[in-house]
């Protein structure tokens, strides 16, 4: 068996990685909607008889700060989501450091109820967002 610290801390990646997964997929409706907006603004300028350059150039504003704007709704759940990889990583290595007589099954074997449990936990709450 392993330690008791190992098991807590995969545990609390997974929770974490769940949380911002649930945040971003909570956010899937205000993306849905930039989409939208930006495919408005797109068959806008196509079928536009104003073809200034003006007009263009507001036009791409408009679409940068639609871009940016979901850029900064997301970009800090997805770079915390590619850390608790970087984290998972350094626990994995740890614990073949320290119990290098585990394998990769015994060690499933070990950590999955635990992280099966906090899924059904999230499940239970969020439903489809998980």
């Amino acid at each position: 068996m392993i330690d008791e610290i190992y098991i807590n801390e995969a545990v609390r990646i997974r929770k974490d990685y769940l949380e911002n997964l649930i945040y971003i997929a909570q956010e899937q409706e205000t993306i849905e909607s930039l989409t939208n907006e930006l495919k408005e603004l797109s068959d806008e300028i196509e079928n536009s008889e104003n073809k200034s350059e003006k007009y263009y150039k507001d036009a791409l504003v408009e679409v940068d700060n639609m871009i940016t704007k979901a850029i900064e709704k997301i970009q800090p759940y997805h770079d915390k989501i590619k850390e608790l990889d970087k984290t998972q990583r350094k626990l994995y290595t740890t614990i073949k450091d320290k119990y290098p007589e585990i394998t990769d099954n015994e060690l499933k074997k070990i950590m999955i109820p635990h992280i099966l449990e906090l899924d059904k936990k999230y499940k239970a709450k969020y439903g489809d967002l998980i």
